[in-house]
């Protein structure tokens, strides 16, 4: 059975983070986990606070 980060390797995603206000500091530590081990979602989508944490990282904040 493949790894999480083997699956993520293996095709492209979609990275969906859902709202609420801690939920921002959780997406937040994600992204940037991302980042470090190279993976990018094709496609960001989320909603309140998800949201903003998707549009920041797809603007290059």
């Amino acid at each position: 059975m493949p790894t999480l980060h083997q699956w993520l390797r293996s095709a492209p995603f979609t990275l969906s983070m859902s709202a609420g206000f801690f939920s921002f500091f959780a997406h937040c530590g994600m992204v940037s986990l991302l980042e470090e081990e190279g993976l990018f979602p094709v496609q960001i989508t989320g909603a309140s606070a998800g949201a903003l944490v998707g549009a920041c990282w797809a603007a290059g904040c």
